[in-house]
């Protein structure tokens, strides 16, 4: 009896301190999309964007500088229940995420400052869009 209640100790204690999944997926779209900024690629930059911005505004905001090396700090929790609804009338999840990167001058290549930021990622459910996957929603950087 004692060794069923030890192993039914450890099991539970295994499991609730089981790390959660890391959300990959911030990484990789923030990665992507500096490297669109940098090359000013807005092909790519459209990908991840959940609402893009037009091809010339694109180009005003990148023509002097671009972002790079991206990192992630810290992934708010996801809390499925909230679906919230876009301006189009689509659902979605969301998650909030904080980051730090690098601006980088065009001309120079050489570092202007550095970078903090926060990203809404948004995910479609229950529509034509919802194959899209995660999409950055709206950013807002703050330079120190």
């Amino acid at each position: 009896m004692k060794k069923t209640i030890v192993l039914l100790f450890l099991l539970s204690l295994f499991f609730a301190c089981k790390e959660k999944a890391r959300f990959v997926e911030a990484d990789i779209i923030l990665d992507k999309w500096s490297k669109a900024s940098e090359t000013l690629n807005y092909e790519e930059y459209r990908k991840y964007k959940a609402y893009p911005r037009e091809k010339a505004v694109f180009n005003e905001i990148y023509k002097d500088y671009y972002f790079s090396q991206v990192i992630v700090t810290k992934v708010e929790d996801l809390d499925e229940r909230d679906i919230r609804t876009d301006f189009e009338g689509n659902s979605f999840i969301k998650r909030n995420v904080f980051f730090e990167c690098i601006e980088f001058d065009r001309q120079t290549q050489k570092e202007r400052q550095r970078v903090k930021g926060e990203v809404f990622f948004i995910k479609f459910i229950g529509s034509a869009r919802e194959k899209e996957g995660w999409l950055m929603a709206n950013r807002t950087f703050i330079r120190f």
